[in-house]
């Protein structure tokens, strides 16, 4: 069982914000935590909501939305942000790339932000641990799929803005090589859609789950695989998006096993050493 109060894991070694990428709202950072979790550091460690409103200032840009990626609450509370930052919870498993629901309850939420602030400048900030994969992957998703960005373009954009590059084999395979996602329905609100908690989500108390990503590292699925908390799936676009040509990192050597990629020599030997604690 994780500590209610453990520092996640490769988090210490990440620069905690990037910069806005270029020709978007997006801004990534990893994520905050709440005092109780940084006594644990020290101070030129820490990075608490507080310390990422800060940052966000001496940037000279304003935040307006953040979107948590992380499967668990409890690195930080809402009632640390600021009142007029938005806040959605949108749960992800680290190591496996987001079912088409979530793909799209994503594009849905930055969708209605840009319409309802069309006329300022106010940015979304997304985070899951480090900031890295699955913040990645879905920043990307979205570009690739609703922006029409060319996948190379946006992943390497990604990394130069975030100062880190996407290096979960699982993302860059899915991105490079995979269809893109239907955006049927992207469009459509219906009331806040707020995201409920999956039944297996880790609350306060702590609990095992999958919940990092860092540094490409790839471990065997289980029983915990989440599922759309949305009850319904989006049909793939018939559509197959190919890029032969560009070529993937040579550490991510692909093994189909049960939808999920494992690179080579980066998975446990067996599911008792899978059990450790990354949040």
């Amino acid at each position: 069982m994780v500590k209610k109060n453990s520092i996640p894991n490769g988090w210490r070694t990440v620069t905690p914000i990037g910069h806005p990428l270029p020709g978007t709202r997006f801004i990534a950072f990893k994520v905050p935590l709440k005092g109780a979790v940084n006594q644990r550091l020290t101070p030129t460690q820490k990075f608490t909501p507080k310390d990422l409103i800060s940052a966000i200032k001496a940037l000279n840009v304003e935040l307006g939305l953040i979107i948590d990626l992380t499967y668990t609450t409890r690195y930080y509370e809402v009632k640390d942000l600021p009142k007029s930052i938005h806040y959605k919870k949108l749960y992800t498993v680290g190591l496996e790339v987001p079912d088409n629901a979530t793909i799209l309850q994503f594009k849905k939420w930055v969708r209605k932000f840009l319409w309802e602030n069309a006329e300022n400048d106010k940015l979304i900030g997304v985070h899951c641990t480090n900031g890295i994969n699955r913040t990645g992957y879905l920043i990307c998703r979205y570009l690739i799929d609703v922006e029409g960005w060319d996948p190379d373009t946006a992943i390497q954009a990604f990394g130069e803005a975030r100062g880190h590059r996407i290096d979960g084999c699982v993302y860059l395979k899915d991105l490079k090589t995979r269809p893109m996602r239907s955006n049927l329905g992207m469009d459509v609100w219906d009331s806040d859609e707020d995201v409920n908690p999956p039944s297996n989500s880790l609350e306060e108390s702590g609990d095992w789950s999958p919940n990092e990503d860092f540094h490409g590292r790839v471990y065997p699925e289980d029983d915990r695989r989440i599922h759309s908390s949305h009850g319904f799936n989006c049909r793939r676009q018939s559509r197959l998006t190919t890029h032969s040509s560009q070529e993937l990192p040579s550490s991510c050597v692909f093994q189909e096993h049960n939808s999920i990629d494992y690179c080579r020599g980066r998975y446990p030997r067996d599911m008792e050493q899978h059990k450790r604690s990354y949040f």
